[in-house]
């Protein structure tokens, strides 16, 4: 089974130690914590995304490239 976790904020860092970016920093932690960080940014998707293994399963994460107030 493959899960999605899309961490919600804004990109820059500006942002990133404010509540908007909660989403984000939990994406981002979870990455770093389990040794899913090779990060690259994908254009289709205007986003930044990583894949890789979590409790026999595997895992995409996601941060949108794209502000909260334009993500909807």
């Amino acid at each position: 089974m493959t899960h999605v976790l899309v961490g919600l904020g804004n990109p820059t860092e500006e942002y990133k130690a404010t509540r908007h970016n909660t989403g984000r920093s939990f994406v981002e932690y979870f990455g770093k914590t389990n040794v899913i960080d090779t990060w690259e940014k994908n254009k289709k998707a205007n986003a930044t995304v990583t894949r890789g293994e979590y409790a026999s399963g595997k895992v995409i994460l996601i941060l949108p490239d794209t502000f909260m107030n334009r993500s909807g």
